[in-house]
């Protein structure tokens, strides 16, 4: 969870940006930082497009996010404090924690959400899943890059065609 508490400073400008209902699109959404990052923008109230290879784990992420979000919702209605057992699974930034403490906030409105189906190896998937998402939540004003692959060697020596 280290990688989440370092990189924070740097989305603090985002995540405050999704605060005037940005849309922000998020490539490997389904599991892991994306999916980590979707929940979080979700749960500010910003439009969220997510892309994914994976159906069955676009499905999963969705009712995770949704159930992020009635999470929050809910603990912002309650009066209790909440126990350990309850806590949100992952997004620990999102508790309002560290240097983005400032953004952290109730929601200004609901959020927007949308799951795709695309292959981001794939120029013909990347353009389809932008016009889609442009076309159903608007322009895309933050795109957050989290899908990818390793390619081992030494960069001098790897071919052109190993970053395409």
């Amino acid at each position: 969870l280290q990688h989440l508490i370092d990189v924070s400073p740097c989305l603090c400008a985002a995540i405050h940006c999704s605060r005037i209902a940005r849309h922000v699109l998020i490539t490997g959404g389904s599991r892991g930082l994306g999916l980590a990052l979707a929940a979080l923008f979700a749960r500010r109230g910003a439009r969220v497009t997510i892309v994914a290879r994976d159906e069955n784990g676009l499905k999963d992420a969705k009712t995770f996010i949704e159930d992020s979000i009635k999470f929050d919702q809910e603990l912002q209605n309650s009066s209790r404090p909440l126990q350990p057992a309850l806590r949100p699974r992952i997004l620990p930034i999102a508790a309002g924690t560290g240097p983005c403490q400032a953004v952290v906030a109730e929601h200004d409105a609901p959020s927007h959400f949308l799951d795709l189906n695309a292959d981001v190896t794939r120029a013909e998937d990347i353009q389809r899943a932008v016009q889609q998402a442009e076309a159903e939540l608007g322009p895309v004003h933050i795109v957050l890059p989290c899908a990818g692959a390793a390619i081992t060697g030494y960069f001098a020596e790897l071919p052109t065609d190993a970053f395409e």
